[in-house]
Parts: structure tokens; sequence; C-alpha cells
């Protein structure tokens, strides 16, 4: 939650900033209980990564063995 960032938002927000923050952070949190309340709340995460395809010229197999 905000309580646990609440120095750094602090350092990086003006204090009207960081007071709409709060503000929205909790008109959300009422948004989610009330959701969850009326079984309509969906919760959806987002993981981007990245995959890097290659080989690697060591002399070896695929399958640890060595090919010279």
């Amino acid at each position: 939650g905000l309580a646990d960032h609440r120095t750094e938002l602090r350092a990086a927000l003006s204090a009207d900033a960081y007071d709409d923050l709060r503000q929205r952070w909790r008109e959300l949190g009422r948004d989610v209980i009330e959701g969850m309340r009326e079984g309509s709340y969906e919760r959806l995460e987002l993981v981007p990564f990245e995959v890097t395809v290659g080989r690697v010229p060591d002399g070896r197999s695929t399958d640890g063995r060595a090919t010279n």
C-alpha cells in the first residue's frame, strides 16, 4: 500500500499530489470491496517478460556432450 512507500512518495510528489493519490487509492479500495461483495470483482495482472533465443559456440551439443 501507499503507507509502505510514504517516504519515497512524499519526496517525489507535492503535498497536493500525494493527497490526491491517497484519495484515489482509497476510492479504488472501496470500489474493490464493493465489487467483491457483489461478486463482480476481477483482478488482472500483466507480467512483462522477454524471451531470448540463441546458441553459445562452446563446442558442446544441447545435451552437454562434446561435439569435437
